[in-house]
């Protein structure tokens, strides 16, 4: 009799967005008597998932799988009932091409909770800087959280230097809509409206999770 064993826990920054299709194989499956179709479907898959090059016998094979400490990314559905806010501080500035950054704490309806930083480029329609209160909502999991984004947004002044701002975030490549961010802070601007186009990267460490 085969002996198997599924060691996920390296993967945890494992992107599995990049390919087309879901992943089949169910991962939820634990010690042994797994069937050897599934066991055939897995070595089969083109997923780097990891039953690779193993003989299948006509035996029931024991299985063992080791979990990785969080979802990978790609692993979890991102169905609409999935949320994550995230609530921080961030700055930046513009000369009209400038740099933003922030830090703060998530949490998820899935259960994880955790700090993030980030960092990006961007480009404005004026001079200024400013350093805000913000708070993200993204309409998925964290790994849709973490990762590479788009944000499209605007800043004004209703009372200098009180500022306050908005951006819609998006997926690279596919443009796929992730959530939209907003803020509170104080700022100057050589304008009292200005319009932000920026690219950043958010990562995520996870401190709690409840499953």
């Amino acid at each position: 009799m085969d002996f198997f064993r599924l060691d996920a826990r390296q993967i945890d920054n494992v992107n599995l967005n990049r390919f087309s299709n879901d992943v089949k194989f169910d991962f939820k499956t634990s010690g042994s008597n797994l069937s050897k179709p599934l066991v055939k479907s897995a070595l089969a898959s083109k997923y780097p998932v990891a039953l690779q090059a193993a003989i299948v016998s006509e035996d029931k094979p024991n299985f063992a799988f080791l979990p990785p400490q969080k979802t990978p990314t790609g692993f979890m559905n991102n169905s609409n009932h999935f949320f994550t806010v995230g609530i921080g501080i961030s700055g930046g500035f513009s000369l009209p091409f400038g740099i933003f950054a922030g830090a703060g704490v998530y949490g998820s309806n899935t259960g994880e909770f955790g700090t993030y930083t980030g960092a990006g480029i961007q480009i404005a329609s004026n001079m200024g800087g400013s350093a805000s209160i913000e708070a993200t909502y993204i309409f998925g999991p964290p790994s849709d959280f973490q990762g590479m984004a788009y944000g499209i947004g605007i800043e004004i002044e209703p009372c200098p230097p009180i500022c306050v701002a908005g951006s819609l975030l998006f997926q690279p490549k596919t443009w796929r809509f992730l959530g939209f961010t907003f803020s509170v802070g104080v700022g100057v601007s050589a304008l009292p409206a200005n319009i932000l186009i920026q690219a950043g990267m958010t990562n995520t460490k996870p401190r709690l999770i409840f499953r």
